[in-house]
């Protein structure tokens, strides 16, 4: 019952098999500004993760409630289901899959360049001024059996998806410019393109993460 906090720690599974970085259970703990590259699953979280970074694992993050954390070229970038698991502020960068959730709220979160950038699990998801950029496959796919909301979202280049359930629909705004800054060098604030970044600001669009751009090299403690 007591609640600790883990901060400032780097973790590396080069060369490993069937390693995590961060896991822990207990319900107050929370970890901020950490990394973990090449794990299975680099932050198992039952509560809150804070500016974490996730580079080349099979998960970035499973679980927990995430804010102004990054995964890098993670299978799956954020896997958040269940009441509990919300993400906030959260970005995903060439990912297999952005964020894989059910009964989850996400907000003001990215997937850029990932080839799915936003599916729903079997439970009722809400997505909130969230951007898919240059998804190849997908960006946003309501599927499941129960109703998704996705308001003041917004597209570019990404196909949109729906299959089963019952998706309730706001129309995400199709985006015909990039509409951030300098996303290649990590750089995710809204731009004043028309019809990019101009065109979401006025309805809660993302603003620039803390922790990036990322100055430290990953083996630099």
């Amino acid at each position: 019952n007591i609640m600790c906090s883990f901060a400032y720690l780097r973790v590396s599974a080069i060369g490993l098999t069937n390693t995590n970085g961060f896991t822990y259970g207990n319900s107050r703990n929370q970890i901020m500004f950490c990394k973990a590259s090449y794990c299975n699953t680099a932050f198992s979280l039952s509560n809150l993760g804070l500016y974490n970074e996730a580079y080349y694992c099979v998960t970035g993050f499973s679980g927990g409630s995430n804010y102004g954390s990054v995964a890098v070229g993670c299978t799956t970038g954020f896997s958040q289901n269940g009441l509990g698991s919300n993400s906030s502020f959260n970005i995903a960068i060439g990912c297999t899959t952005g964020f894989s959730t059910a009964d989850t709220t996400v907000h003001n979160c990215v997937a850029y360049k990932c080839q799915y950038g936003f599916t729903t699990g079997n439970l009722g998801n809400s997505y909130v001024s969230c951007i898919a950029s240059t998804c190849s496959i997908y960006g946003f796919n309501g599927n499941g059996q129960h109703n998704h909301r996705f308001i003041s979202c917004a597209d570019h280049l990404s196909p949109r998806y729906t299959s089963l359930g019952y998706a309730a629909w706001e129309t995400p705004i199709t985006l015909t410019q990039s509409p951030f800054v300098d996303p290649d060098n990590f750089d995710f604030r809204l731009n004043d393109l028309p019809g990019g970044g101009a065109l979401i600001k006025g309805v809660g669009g993302l603003g620039q993460i803390v922790n990036l751009p990322l100055s430290k090299a990953f083996d630099d403690a």
